[in-house]
């Protein structure tokens, strides 16, 4: 399974709170992605894993365009079930959407560092049990080498 990791600059984590609080996400993500450091690996999974991923990932879509579509519904059309009933489904389903997206998926995802060391990037994982460590090492040509600190193209 694919993962997209960011490293933001320290000094942009100051400015989540003031973007949150001012409707500034969207500013903010485009600004973490010119201004941080991002990469793309593959990391082995369980299936059970995967499920959890993929339910997390495509829950949190499909809630927010239910929601959305239940806000259109609302906001439209005034016939059948009360607009304000229709609403409130749609509101709930944005909020679920939201705790999908921010809660559960950065709680469950692999946490890891992205460092430039020339033209290359490297993915340092944090938090992951040795047997994990072991078969990213066997998954990538080049074993153990790969991954050594003290080995060719480690970053120093």
């Amino acid at each position: 399974m694919y993962f997209r990791f960011l490293t933001v600059p320290t000094w942009m984590r100051v400015l989540i709170v003031p973007a949150f609080f001012f409707r500034f996400l969207l500013f903010y993500r485009v600004l973490a992605r010119v201004a941080g450091k991002s990469a793309t690996g593959r990391l082995p999974v369980t299936a059970t894993w995967w499920w959890t991923f993929m339910t997390i990932r495509w829950g949190s879509r499909g809630m927010f365009l239910a929601g959305i579509a239940l806000m259109a519904r609302a906001l439209v059309v005034s016939n059948g079930p009360a607009p304000e009933s229709l609403l409130g489904l749609a509101l709930l389903a944005l909020f679920v959407s939201a705790l999908l997206a921010w809660v559960a998926w950065p709680a469950v995802r692999p946490r890891a560092r992205v460092r430039r060391v020339g033209d290359d990037s490297w993915i340092e994982l944090s938090g992951v049990h040795p047997r994990f460590a072991m078969a990213v090492r066997e998954g990538y040509s080049g074993g153990g080498q790969v991954f050594s600190r003290t080995g060719p193209g480690a970053p120093g």
